[in-house]
């Protein structure tokens, strides 16, 4: 397709957003020595085509300076700045640089003798075979990352209303380290093969553990305790042996897997003497087989797996083991995550494999384009490949991606997520490569994770870095002065990062929902130790209102569970497959000047599953000696009824007639109050369209006021609203929200309540 036919078929949305280079049809690009930088969009009639030229290519920029008009003689000097692009999405990183050129310019441009041209055509033609066709028209985008290589991708016309297709094409292009090549461009990377050994996965864990050694926030604890036991790898293919009373200050690595639905070797209560003295080879699967050999070729003795390690029908060992999970993984020293397998069967060691323009996956191949150089010395080499993409976006952000399931599986497990963030340093064995993870940042096989181009920051406040601050071996006095009594910036900060953490964790899959709370308690173990905090059932005592107020984000259909108390987001559960990462809200304010406290709000007593936090409080002895979960409070309250209001939804005329008139309406629950005209609007926690699990109509219930909110200068009250059951303690069904002009708390009368 030619210019115009594209511009035809694209309307005038070809002016605005694709691809970027059309965007100023009557500018083009020029280098220019006498002018500040040297770099500018020139309308100069005598220079390039200051209109618009049916005749002329716009899919590239025109440059004085090169020679070749395609490429632009791959010379960054010559490609535009980002911040020139026009479009809907414009690039952030501002470390590479990026021209548009036709399959067909490129092609005559091979024809005319341009050398780079050729190697693209090339590469392009040897990863596309048999796949992918061309025609003269299609648009490819050339992209130098500095640091790294050269990226082409190409964005076809679509056909249809969408103007980029989502799938595309792409081909990476890079140089080797003991070879010198003409175009700095082609940048120096790994070549990625098919099939990799223990010695490739020794080597590569040798040379980031050097650096990694060097950080600060990556040195290792020194632990009074060790695990309470470790599997002895021996130094032969032989069987191995569980070890029961291992020497406090020995190396070991930490196995981070899917179970599957497969069998597993397990230490139970019966075989775990026969465990101490071998367990056969033949009975482990291939993922434990392969953590062996790599432990046993980084010259380390033990190795931690949960099913062998912990005795799996006793249920005192599962919940001390559930506590000491802090001290395992951050004593580890190198966890190896089987990060692509969705079990134990698939192992570590496996053969790579790169997506394709339709997101299948196709065996690892590098191309090798062969060159002679211009003086005919000697020969040099570039090679095409699939990009190495996704396994870098996966663990460079802590959202939850639909592509994790297949490519990523273990990221989608919630008991993973504190294996990942405890652990000092982990090597992921994902499907495409190896990939190191440490608390100082993340190295890559292919190089592109260190490079100049791939160093990804996060976009927000509450993302990869401040989770990785969290659990760093940073001491709290870095953390806090002792002058500080209140809420300290950093702790503030990592207030919201543990919100925004459970959040992201909610999403997560897991076996037992009962487990839900289990499988964080390395996590609060490490930072009731670091941050001096004390932990319930979830939430953190002395942030206890900010907690509770949680509330559902949508009009998902779910069900409470018994095995948490209802004040925490953990007694909550969807009842689909499906969880949105807006499943949850908190109430994360940047500043913590925009909410308060209510000043008649305060915790009287509170007890957590592992026992008593006060001896002195009686009245709730039964409470702790049933190990129930528990928090008394006192708070500003009034008692409500529940009610059946009809509402109807918000048009473009709110007038008495037209509410008359208007046949679309739906009935909610909300709460009156006795002398006051203004009704309360609640989100109830338990809800299935309109149908309600946990309240009824006519129901008394009592709103606990437990914090002031101000936005856009307008003050809210917001809190709980909870039923009594028939042993006098209160329950939460709902949160409510209300704005403080309306008077429903106006005298404040504290009152005790038990919360379970």
């Amino acid at each position: 397709m030619g210019n115009v036919a594209m511009r035809m078929a694209l309307g005038d949305a070809l002016e605005y957003y694709w691809p970027p280079n059309h965007a100023t049809k009557k500018h083009h690009w020029c280098v220019d020595s006498s002018r500040k930088g040297g770099m500018h969009y020139c309308d100069d009639p005598s220079v390039g085509h200051p209109q618009y030229d049916p005749s002329f290519d716009y899919s590239v920029f025109g440059c004085r300076g090169a020679k070749c008009q395609t490429c632009l003689d791959m010379n960054p000097e010559f490609y535009p700045p980002r911040e020139l692009w026009l479009g809907l999405n414009p690039y952030k990183d501002p470390k590479s640089w990026a021209i548009h050129c036709t399959w067909g310019a490129l092609r005559s441009s091979q024809d005319s003798g341009c050398e780079t041209c050729g190697i693209l055509v090339e590469g392009i033609e040897s990863v596309g075979s048999g796949t992918t066709e061309f025609d003269t028209g299609s648009v490819f985008c050339v992209e130098i990352l500095e640091g790294f290589t050269v990226k082409v991708t190409c964005e076809r016309v679509p056909k249809g209303e969408h103007v980029i297709e989502l799938d595309k094409f792409a081909v990476e292009f890079h140089g080797c380290a003991d070879q010198t090549i003409p175009w700095k461009a082609f940048g120096t990377a790994a070549i990625l093969t098919r099939d990799i050994g223990i010695a490739d996965c020794v080597a590569f864990v040798q040379k980031r553990m050097k650096k990694c050694l060097q950080h600060s926030k990556c040195l290792s604890q020194e632990r009074s305790t060790a695990p309470k036991r470790l599997i002895d790898v021996g130094t032969g293919n032989d069987d191995v042996r569980l070890e029961a009373s291992p020497k406090v200050g020995k190396a070991y690595t930490t196995l981070s897997y899917a179970w599957g639905d497969m069998y597993l070797p397990i230490t139970t209560t019966a075989n775990f003497h026969q465990r101490c003295k071998n367990v056969p080879w033949s009975t482990l699967p291939k993922t434990f087989q392969d953590a062996i050999s790599i432990t046993r070729g980084l010259g380390i003795q033990y190795l931690w797996i949960d099913s062998i390690c912990i005795i799996q029908d006793s249920k005192s060992d599962w919940e001390f083991e559930g506590v000491n999970m802090a001290n395992i993984y951050t004593g580890s020293y190198l966890t190896l995550a089987a990060t692509s397998a969705s079990d134990s069967s698939e192992g570590l060691l496996r053969p790579r494999c790169n997506l394709n323009e339709k997101s299948d996956l196709e065996d690892t191949q590098e191309h090798e384009i062969e060159r002679r150089s211009g003086d005919g010395a000697s020969n040099y080499s570039i090679f095409a490949r699939r990009p190495v993409k996704y396994s870098h976006a996966a663990l460079l952000t802590l959202e939850y991606k639909v592509g994790h399931i297949k490519k990523s599986p273990l990221l989608c497990r919630a008991w993973v997520l504190q294996e990942r963030l405890l652990s000092i340093r982990t090597i992921h064995f994902c499907f495409e490569e190896m990939l190191w993870e440490c608390k100082t940042g993340i190295d890559c096989e292919c190089g592109y994770g260190t490079s100049i181009s791939g160093r990804a920051k996060s976009d927000s406040l509450l993302g990869r870095n401040v989770f990785k601050e969290l659990f760093t071996n940073t001491p709290l006095s870095d953390v806090r002065t002792p002058d500080q009594i209140s809420y300290t910036d950093q702790e503030e900060e990592f207030l919201l990062a543990w919100y925004r953490l459970i959040i992201y964790y909610t999403t997560l899959s897991i076996t037992f929902p009962s487990d839900r709370l289990p499988a964080l308690r390395g996590m609060t173990k490490y930072l009731e130790q670091k941050m001096g905090w004390t932990y319930l059932e979830g939430l953190w005592v002395h942030d206890f209102v900010r907690g509770a107020l949680y509330h559902r984000a949508g009009t998902r259909i779910c069900r409470r569970r018994d095995d948490a108390p209802t004040w925490s987001w953990a007694s909550t559960e969807l009842c689909d497959d499906w969880v949105p990462t807006d499943y949850f809200e908190f109430p994360m304010e940047k500043s913590k000047d925009s909410w308060k406290v209510d000043e008649g709000f305060q915790i009287v007593a509170h007890s957590a599953r592992q026992g008593s936090t006060r001896e002195d409080a009686d009245p709730f002895e039964k409470l702790r000696l049933a190990r129930e979960p528990f928090i008394a409070i006192e708070a500003a309250f009034v008692d409500a009824t529940i009610i059946c209001q009809v509402v109807r939804p918000p048009g473009p005329s709110d007038s008495e007639e037209d509410t008359a008139k208007s046949d679309i309406s739906e009935t909610t629950m909300c709460l009156s109050v006795k002398d006051n005209p203004n009704s309360i609007d609640v989100t109830w926690d338990i809800v299935d369209g309109n149908s309600y699990a946990e309240i009824s109509e006519g129901d008394e219930v009592r709103a606990i006021l437990l914090a002031h909110f101000v936005v856009n200068d307008v003050m809210s009250g917001h809190g709980l609203v909870l039923k009594r059951d028939d042993n006098g303690l209160h329950k939460r069904v709902g949160h409510f929200s209300a704005p403080d002009s309306q008077g429903h708390f106006r005298e404040k009368v504290g009152t005790q309540m038990v919360l379970v």
